[in-house]
């Protein structure tokens, strides 16, 4: 998958005290957003659409998809 970037505004200090308590509990900002926006990804599109997507990124990085792991539809 091709990664993009996201950019929104947030309150300056509301960011440094999360950056900070996410350092004690030896996480990152980056980490926590991308497991959030997966979460929402795998709750939101629809599993069909999830399947697709998957199917055409492993085909399209040279790596076709064995037929034992298709799933119908």
């Amino acid at each position: 998958m091709k990664p993009t970037n996201i950019q929104f505004t947030y309150d300056e200090e509301k960011l440094d005290a999360l950056k900070v308590f996410l350092e004690e509990k030896n996480k990152t900002l980056d980490g926590e957003l991308t497991a959030m926006m997966d979460a929402l990804y795998e709750r939101t599109v629809p599993q069909k659409v999830q399947f697709f997507i998957e199917k055409k990124n492993r085909t399209d990085s040279g790596k076709p998809k064995p037929k034992s792991e298709c799933k119908p539809f």
